[in-house]
């Protein structure tokens, strides 16, 4: 799950250019954020993560509570609709991080004047690293 919502969330930033630029401060300056520390370490990510577990787990112990009282076909379909509800949750979940995330970034870049944010991992030098910002305003 945390590699997923890391995919994503780096796939959103290459996709805006590998940078969020917000409101032109007077003076330009460089954020940087490690975003896989902050999918490992916020807490609002792992609240989410939890209840996907918890979702998955609910699911799984209903279809296999049926399984006994359904053919093997009513069984395949079942499980079909398990799956299809297992990810539609998990990309509801997923949503509600991006939007944390996206809150975050917009916080701290407005409360500490940065006008570009970018991964980390993109950077090789220079820039501020916002990571524990973002993780303490994703709370």
């Amino acid at each position: 799950m945390k590699k997923i919502i890391t995919a994503l969330i780096t796939i959103v930033m290459f996709v805006f250019g590998t940078a969020i630029v917000v409101a032109a401060p007077q003076k330009n300056s460089i954020g940087i954020i490690d975003v896989e520390r902050i999918m490992s370490e916020s807490p609002r990510v792992q609240v989410l993560q939890d209840q996907l577990l918890q979702v998955g787990k609910g699911l799984n112990v209903q279809l296999n509570a049926e399984k006994a009282n359904l053919s093997s076909e009513e069984y395949n379909k079942k499980q079909e609709t398990v799956v299809q509800e297992y990810q539609l949750k998990k990309l509801e979940f997923e949503s509600q991080i991006n939007l944390s995330f996206k809150k975050a970034i917009d916080k701290v870049a407005k409360e500490k004047n940065i006008s570009v944010i970018l991964a980390k991992n993109s950077v090789m030098c220079g820039g501020t690293d916002i990571t524990n910002d973002i993780i303490s305003s994703m709370q």
